[in-house]
């Protein structure tokens, strides 16, 4: 099978999208897939290597684009150019099927007559959704704006070929929203199995106290401030929070001086991609203290959790939807009331007080991660993909 993956999105980078674009990529490469990435040449020249953290397959061929928002005779942060340059590459390549992640990409590539490949759209939120949660009392600049997101997703998931989305919720979502009948699948995101073998060779540091640990970004459905909250009725360990850029970091700071944890909060910025292992490595505990927010309750799968999963580490998270399809109460984690930081301090303490239930879980979630590598994942879109090409 030949795929070609475009998104407007520069590739290599260390941000989330990119890298799991090359994540994505390199997994369909080792499934035997021969894939071309097509994306805008990035500014920085870090290699591949330096942010997945191995070699790319060598199925994978990447094709840089220019980029014209970084030229100073072109004032504008369009897509447009990408958008036409793409779609002149496309017609030069020989493959069976488009791979799109980019909503607008999408569009505009199912609207263009030259284009006649299938297209499989890889959806992660309902984006008119989430929009409208973000903006309850929304100006009229803000309803056009959600009318214009509303229509590029009706498009979008009428007209595509097959869609694959993160939980089978989001595709409930849709098919409710947009009435569409789209051929589908679900498929959660995983982790490297790789980089997790090669983090759990290395000696793990010795922590004066234990060790929580959120990774991640801090966008505020992802429950963070609940975490800080909980800590007021935590002793005896220090929360590592890693990942904020610095203006959310502030905030926080502010958070825990007002409640008086200072002293119990470790602030860090983002570890090297390739490195997120051992930061996990170095943990006791891994927290994930997601918001009833729809995208944290229906859509998300984490790469955290996976990651987490992976390393062998005790697991409390938030009782959504979106955590059951993975994750069993006292079996392999500790899923606690939503918003309710009593109830994570609780669960917090309780796996402290006794390190025997903490190893279970750990356990018991690290063996379940043996099915959540991005190689199986890349497995089952494959099979999919191709199930679908054969019935066209």
């Amino acid at each position: 099978m030949k795929i070609a993956y475009l998104d407007p999105h520069p590739v290599p980078d260390a941000v989330t999208v990119p890298l799991q674009i090359l994540q994505m990529v390199d997994a369909f490469g080792n499934g035997g897939a021969e894939v071309h990435l097509i994306t805008p040449q990035p500014a920085h020249t870090r290699s591949v290597d330096s942010i997945l953290g191995h070699s790319l397959s060598t199925q994978v061929q990447l094709h840089h684009l220019p980029d014209l928002r970084h030229r100073w005779w072109f004032p504008s942060g369009s897509n447009r150019p990408y958008y036409w340059m793409a779609s002149r590459l496309l017609a030069r390549l020989s493959v069976d099927l488009l791979f799109i992640r980019n909503i607008r990409l999408a569009a505009r590539l199912l609207q263009d007559k030259r284009v006649q490949l299938p297209l499989f759209f890889e959806t992660h939120e309902l984006f008119a959704n989430t929009y409208q949660e973000e903006h309850p009392h929304p100006s009229w600049q803000e309803r056009r704006k959600w009318q214009r997101l509303a229509a590029t997703e009706a498009l979008v998931y009428q007209k595509a070929s097959a869609l694959i989305s993160l939980t089978p919720f989001l595709l409930q979502d849709i098919e409710r929203t947009y009435a569409t009948r789209t051929p589908s699948l679900a498929a959660p995101l995983g982790f490297d199995a790789t980089l997790a073998q090669q983090a759990l060779a290395t000696p793990r540091p010795t922590n004066p106290q234990p060790v929580l640990l959120y990774l991640g970004n801090l966008h505020p459905w992802k429950g963070v401030p609940t975490l800080l909250q909980a800590m007021t009725q935590v002793e005896g360990a220090v929360l590592r929070i890693i990942g904020g850029n610095p203006e959310r970091n502030q905030l926080l700071q502010q958070q825990a001086e007002q409640l008086a944890i200072t002293d119990k909060i470790q602030l860090l910025p983002p570890v090297p991609p390739a490195q997120r292992f051992h930061a996990i490595h170095a943990a006791d505990i891994c927290l994930l203290p997601l918001s009833q927010r729809t995208i944290a309750s229906r859509y998300t799968s984490p790469l955290k959790l996976f990651e987490y999963m992976a390393m062998g580490k005790a697991i409390i998270t938030a009782d959504l939807p979106s955590m059951r399809l993975l994750l069993q109460h006292d079996r392999n984690a500790l899923l606690t009331e939503v918003g309710d930081p009593a109830a994570l301090a609780a669960a917090i303490r309780s796996l402290l007080a006794d390190p025997a239930t903490a190893q279970r879980l750990a356990t018991a979630a690290q063996q379940l991660s043996l099915h959540h590598t991005w190689n199986e994942r890349a497995k089952r879109m494959l099979a999919f993909m191709e199930e679908r090409l054969n019935q066209r």
